[in-house]
């Protein structure tokens, strides 16, 4: 049998040595290809995911541009990092110095009275815009207990209302728990009976309260406000509706008195509906009700 194989070589020597030659080319050629393949850059075309960023607000329809809506973002971000571990200092500084005047005195009264209500647990959130106003954007903040912490549970939900605004060196800071604003104005009406100084006003979500200072230049007692007509303080707004004064109090001014008043009315936050004139009714002088009214 050797022989017969022997033989067959003999007389197949050259037809088997270029068949095996050609084997080994073809399996170098491929061997070749594939390492071109792998070292070669890949024609291919890689889908991300675009981040969503808000930037028209869903009440009043208005927009912030793209790159104030991302920088919202992020310090909105931030503020709720910040809580959620603890940092209660870093969030406090996010805080602007009006917010800080009218709704926390030091940084004891924005621990009691946000931080350990809201971030008892560590929170999950989200942020949608409600307003906007020039660069400025109020928030609607919804917070839900982060399931990790809660055991798969989401106990509790807060709802803030968080404004962002640029201070003098343009710096975003946050005006929370609801406030939006303040704003000085010092308008004032004045006659031989009475002097009348608006100074300044709080917008908040829910209402918007103003700082007044009333001054009696009488000899008698004046009545400002008596609780038995409720309807007797409002302010109107750009379309004529009334918002009325939120007082239980009757006020009087004694003869020569100053008075400092903070009144509120109810009048929820829309700047599509701006304050046009403080209207006092049923101020009673000498025995004569007046009706007086100051614009905006």
């Amino acid at each position: 049998m050797f022989e017969s194989i022997l033989r067959f070589y003999e007389k197949n020597k050259k037809t088997i040595i270029t068949t095996i030659l050609v084997c080994i080319v073809v399996i170098l050629v491929i061997q070749i290809m594939n390492l071109w393949a792998k070292q070669a850059p890949q024609n291919t075309t890689t889908k991300t995911k675009q981040e969503y960023i808000q930037t028209e607000a869903i009440i009043n329809d208005k927009k912030i541009s793209s790159e104030i809506a991302r920088e919202n973002k992020n310090i909105i971000e931030d503020f709720v990092n910040y809580c959620n571990n603890g940092k209660i200092e870093d969030a406090y500084e996010l805080i602007s110095d009006d917010c800080k005047e009218v709704n926390f005195e030091n940084i004891e009264n924005f621990k009691n009275e946000y931080y350990n209500i809201i971030f008892k647990n560590p929170k999950l959130y989200t942020a949608e815009i409600w307003y906007s106003l020039n660069s400025d954007a109020t928030y609607k903040v919804d917070f839900t207990d982060n399931p990790l912490h809660s055991g798969g549970a989401y106990d509790e939900t807060y709802t803030d209302y968080i404004t962002l605004i640029r201070d003098e060196e343009n710096n975003i800071k946050l005006n929370i728990l609801g406030f939006i604003r303040k704003k000085e104005l010092n308008k004032i009406y004045e006659d031989e009976n009475i002097k009348i100084d608006i100074k300044s006003k709080i917008e908040d979500a829910k209402d918007i309260i103003y700082i007044i200072t009333f001054n009696n230049k009488t000899n008698g007692d004046i009545s400002l406000y008596n609780n038995k007509n409720s309807a007797s303080w409002y302010v109107t707004d750009n379309f004529n509706n009334k918002y009325y004064a939120d007082i239980n109090d009757i006020l009087e001014l004694k003869r020569n008195e100053e008075k400092n008043i903070q009144v509120k009315f109810n009048k929820t936050y829309n700047p599509e509906k701006a304050t046009k004139s403080i209207n006092f009714k049923n101020i009673q002088i000498n025995g004569d009700l007046y009706l007086i009214s100051i614009d905006f």
